[in-house]
């Protein structure tokens, strides 16, 4: 069970880590940041349950929340300096 919440966190990363970019640029990067701290804190209230499916569902949105932050957060550093 461990491994296959591991592989869910990393493939929701994986997938959703080109179109989270273009986002950033097409809706904005304060909105995505926004967004970001959101769906961490979701993720992060998910980890207190132990259904099985909570926990996947954690997994995906600590996905989500990752490939956000490596995306917007690197285009604003980017752009900045």
């Amino acid at each position: 069970e461990i491994q296959s919440l591991f592989v869910t966190g990393c493939l929701s990363a994986a997938i959703l880590g080109a179109p989270a970019a273009g986002l950033a640029d097409f809706v904005g990067r304060k909105k995505v940041v926004m967004a970001y701290f959101m769906t961490y804190a979701a993720s992060c209230f998910t980890y207190h349950f132990q259904n099985m499916w909570i926990l996947v569902l954690g997994r995906i949105l600590s996905g989500i929340s990752q490939s956000l932050q490596y995306s917007v957060f690197e285009s604003w550093l980017v752009r900045r300096h």
